[in-house]
C-alpha cells in the first residue's frame, strides 16, 4: 500500500512548466522483502545509505529540499514572493556552477555600478548612436554593441559604461522611456515598388 501512496505523491507534486517538481522527491530507504537471485560474488551491503553526492546537494539548492516543508518556508508570503525566492535560489545555484566551471571568478560577482545593460536594440544601432543618446546623462566612457563573432551582426544588446555611478543610475531610471530611432526603410526596386 505504501508503494501506491508514494506513486500518488509523485503525481500530486507541484511542478514547473517543464514538469519538474518544485520540491525534490527522493527515495531515502528501501526494504527488499524477497530477492530470488543469488548475490554476486564480492557484494558488500553497507550499514547505512551513502552521503548525498554533489549533484544531489546542487539540486537541493535549486529546488526545495525533499525534507523542507514548503508551507513553513513561505512565512506568510504571497505566491509571487515565493516564486521570486525560488528564482533567486536557482540563480544562486547556477552562479555556483559557473564558478566551479571557471566561467566567473566568484559566485557573488556583481556587474560594476557604472555599467548599464541595454537590450531590445535595433539591429542597425551602432556604438556611436548609443553614445549620443546616453551622453545626456553624463560622461560616457565606452559603449559596446555586442555582435556575433562570426557574422558581425548585432545581437541587439549593448553595454554603456559611464564615468560616474550617478549618471548610470539616472540613465537606469530614464532608459525604459527612451525610444531609439528606427532604421531607414529598405530601398524599393524601381520596377516593383512596395504597395502599402
Amino acid at each position: 500500500m505504501s508503494e501506491i501512496h508514494s506513486l500518488f505523491s509523485f503525481l500530486e507534486a507541484y511542478a514547473d512548466g517543464e514538469g519538474r517538481p518544485y520540491q525534490n522527491i527522493r527515495i531515502r530507504h528501501t526494504i527488499v522483502l524477497e530477492d530470488p537471485f543469488e548475490d554476486p560474488p564480492g557484494l558488500t551491503i553497507p550499514d547505512n545509505s551513502p552521503e548525498p553526492s554533489e549533484l544531489v546537494l546542487q539540486q537541493d539548492r535549486e529546488r526545495l529540499a525533499d525534507d523542507e516543508d514548503p508551507l513553513e518556508a513561505d512565512d506568510g508570503r504571497a505566491a509571487e514572493e515565493i516564486e521570486e525566492s525560488l528564482q533567486e535560489k536557482a540563480a544562486s545555484s547556477r552562479a555556483q556552477v559557473l564558478e566551479m566551471l571557471g566561467d566567473i571568478p566568484d559566485a557573488d560577482v556583481r556587474p560594476p555600478d557604472n555599467v548599464l545593460f541595454v537590450c531590445k536594440l535595433n539591429p542597425v544601432t551602432e556604438d556611436e548612436d548609443l553614445e549620443i543618446i546616453f551622453s545626456r546623462f553624463g560622461a560616457v566612457h565606452k559603449c559596446e554593441v555586442i555582435r556575433d563573432f562570426k557574422t558581425g551582426d548585432s545581437l541587439n544588446y549593448a553595454f554603456v559604461e559611464f564615468d560616474e555611478v550617478e549618471a548610470c543610475a539616472q540613465a537606469t531610471y530614464t532608459s525604459p522611456h527612451i525610444t531609439l530611432p528606427l532604421p531607414p526603410p529598405p530601398p524599393q526596386h524601381p520596377l516593383h515598388p512596395l504597395q502599402p
